[in-house]
Order: C-alpha cells, then structure tokens, then sequence
C-alpha cells in the first residue's frame, strides 16, 4: 500500500544514466503535477484564504482564539485514565451561562474564557447516551482576570454546587488541599474545583461504583496532570486576546472554505494543536493515536456546513499514509476517485436512515506534508470539494 517502488526506480535510472557517457534514454516529459486549472471544481473557490477575506478582531471573536490556545493545553481523557478513550463532546466557554457550573459565580469575577471537555470509557450511542454505570471525566478550565478573582470564583462554584446537592458531604485531596471537594455517597460522582494562579479547573470523576477513595485519586490525577499544563501557558490580558493571530501557521489559508468567512469559531474555523481536534473527536484513542505515529503537529477546520478539515503531517510519505487510513477509516466501500487529482482517494458509508450526522462519501487529498478529507452525501460534490482543496493546497505554496 505504502511503497514507492515506481518513485525509486525512476531516481535510480535518472542517476545511472548520469553516470552513464553516451548513454541516452528515449521518453516523454510529464509535469510533476497537474494543472489545477483544469480540474472540476464546481462552485469552490481555490483561491487561499487571505486572497478572499480579512481577518477584523472584535474581542468576542478574538475569545474564540483563546480558547483554541487554552484547548490545547487541556487534558483529554486518556491523560487522566488509558480507559477514557471516548469523547462525549467539548465546548467553548466565552459567558458564565456556557458551562453546568454556577453562571453568577463565573459573571461577578469577571470569567474572560473557558473551555470544557468530556470523555468516558464507553462509545457512546448515535444521541449521545453513555451507561451510568461508568467511567467518566468532564473537565472545565477557565481564565479570570485575577488571581483573587479565581480563587473567589473557585470557592463559590463549590458553594453553590455544593449547596444544590441535597446529601452531598464534602471530601478533602490529600496532594491538594485547596481544592473544593464534594460527593454524594448514593451517587458515584465527585465534584471538584481548584483556583490555579488565574486559572480555575473545574472537575466532575465518575467510577462505576460509589467509592470515595478511587474518586479522590481519579481527581488528584486529573490535578496532577494539568496543573502543570497550565503554569506553562501564561494567561492573557484582553490587549494580548485582541492580538493573537488568526492563522499562526497559514493552515486556515489553504483549507476548503466555501464561505470565505474569517470569523473565528472553536468549532468552526479554527487551526490549532492535535489536542484541540482530539477533544472534538469521538474516538479519541483511535485518533491519538494515528495522528501521533504519523507526526501531526497542526490541524485546521472549516465550515460546518462543508466541513474540511487539513492535517500538517510530518512528511509526504506521512500525509500519504494518512490519507489512506481516514479514508478507509468507517468508509470502506471502494469509490472512484474525482479525475485528474492524483492523490485523490475516496469511500462510501451508507449511513442509517436517522444518522444525520454521517455524510455518504468521503475523499481525502495529500499535497507534501497537508492531508485533507472532505465528506458529501453527493458523489458529485465530494469529487469538486477533492479537486477544489487539492488545488488550494497547490495554489498556497
């Protein structure tokens, strides 16, 4: 599947036949790539991104940007418990009302960003049902003006969580004394909350059984592990969220974006590290680990309307490799690839009937080290969305 014989065997004649006086070879010039203005495109632009539209910071926008930058530096399930292997979704936190926590305790300290994610040790169903009999983590890591305002903040979601849980008793972590703590004992749950620096980590642990010994380690784990995390991202000011850039490595530039937008959403438009595209993933072992073995150090995402998503790999051979697996990766039925595009290659998945989330055909392209993949329930559109980021990517070099 992976091998370069043909590749080879052309380097290896051309050097011989250098080598080679009076040696001749008769043959025909090809042009090592495609002329991209020729390919079916449609209605899609393959012009970059900055050729179309300008990026205008408005500080709600901007918001959107620190969380990205926050996102990377949270846990994902797995670093708290190698169980934790499924995503249940993750959010952006730009107003107290985003998150399950106490909105007046975010609000009167002056809550700047935030940003939760959730995993279990179950696939969840197609509506997002997971057994409660499980393992199970949600993390909130939010940034305050102030390291008064966080350690206020910190004490009064404990508080009021505290106080709107009829039964609950509170639990103390060893390693952690500051952190806020509490537990029902007819529920296998464990709420805690710890100010860091301007920092606020916010925890929900889940164990299959009521046991306050495996909660109060599974939290301290979680603490052990971001903690860290956090004193090595340095907190913003509202100057400095105003000024972060919008697309630090030109990801978003050569990513399919059919609206043009250059609104920045954390689900919608965004370029980042691997963490903050694992923590928009349901399967996130799977994930983890293929962009791990394959090098990936960027990623970007576009539209939800005509998703693409572009991954930075560590060369060609890894976007190549890359390209193949997401492909085939749920999509295993063989469809032809869109014409003229070489590295095209594409799959079918019939979903159910109440699936509306899974789209019917997917292609992938890679160009050097960038794979993208594309998905469509017309075959006819996910060839031209192909086509259309496989010249976008030629035509951002």
């Amino acid at each position: 599947m992976w091998a370069r014989a043909a590749s080879v065997a052309v380097i290896l004649a051309t050097a011989l036949s250098a080598t080679s006086c009076g040696t001749h070879t008769a043959g025909t010039a090809r042009p090592a790539e495609p002329d991209v203005r020729t390919l079916d495109v449609g209605q899609y632009s393959t012009d970059p991104l900055d050729l179309r539209s300008t990026y205008y910071p408005t500080y709600l926008d901007a918001k959107e940007l620190a969380v990205a930058r926050l996102a990377d530096q949270v846990l994902t399930g797995e670093e708290i418990d190698p169980k934790l292997k499924f995503g249940l979704g993750s959010k952006a936190v730009t107003e107290g009302y985003d998150t399950s926590v106490d909105p007046a305790a975010l609000d009167d300290n002056g809550l700047m960003f935030g940003f939760a994610s959730a995993a279990t040790d179950r696939e969840s169903d197609r509506y997002g049902g997971t057994p409660h009999d499980g393992l199970g983590a949600t993390l909130l890591v939010m940034q305050f003006p102030t390291a008064d305002n966080a350690a206020t903040a910190a004490a009064q979601i404990d508080e009021r969580g505290f106080a709107g849980a009829a039964g609950s008793q509170h639990l103390q972590l060893a390693d952690y004394p500051a952190a806020h703590s509490y537990w029902n004992p007819d529920t296998p749950t464990l709420h805690s909350t710890v100010a860091h620096g301007q920092y606020v980590v916010s925890l929900v642990v889940q164990q299959p059984t009521a046991d306050p010994a495996a909660l109060t380690r599974m939290a301290a784990t979680a603490y052990a592990a971001q903690l860290p995390k956090l004193d090595a991202l340095a907190p913003l000011t509202p100057e400095q969220i105003l000024r972060l850039p919008f697309d630090p490595d030109r990801m978003l530039l050569r990513t399919l974006n059919p609206d043009g937008f250059t609104i920045p959403s954390f689900t919608d438009r965004i370029s980042g590290e691997p963490a903050g595209l694992l923590h928009q993933s349901r399967d996130r072992d799977y994930w983890q680990h293929l962009l791990a073995r394959e090098g990936v150090d960027r990623f970007a995402l576009t539209s939800l309307q005509t998703r693409a998503i572009l991954l930075r790999s560590r060369d060609s051979a890894s976007a190549d490799r890359l390209a193949e697996e997401i492909v085939h990766h749920g999509y295993p039925g063989d469809t032809a690839p869109p014409p003229g595009v070489p590295t095209a290659k594409c799959g079918e998945k019939k979903p159910d009937d109440d699936d509306y989330h899974t789209k019917r055909f997917r292609c992938t392209v890679s160009y050097r080290q960038y794979v993208a993949w594309l998905d469509s329930d017309q075959l006819q559109d996910v060839h031209q969305q192909a086509a259309a980021q496989y010249a976008l990517l030629a035509n951002s070099q």
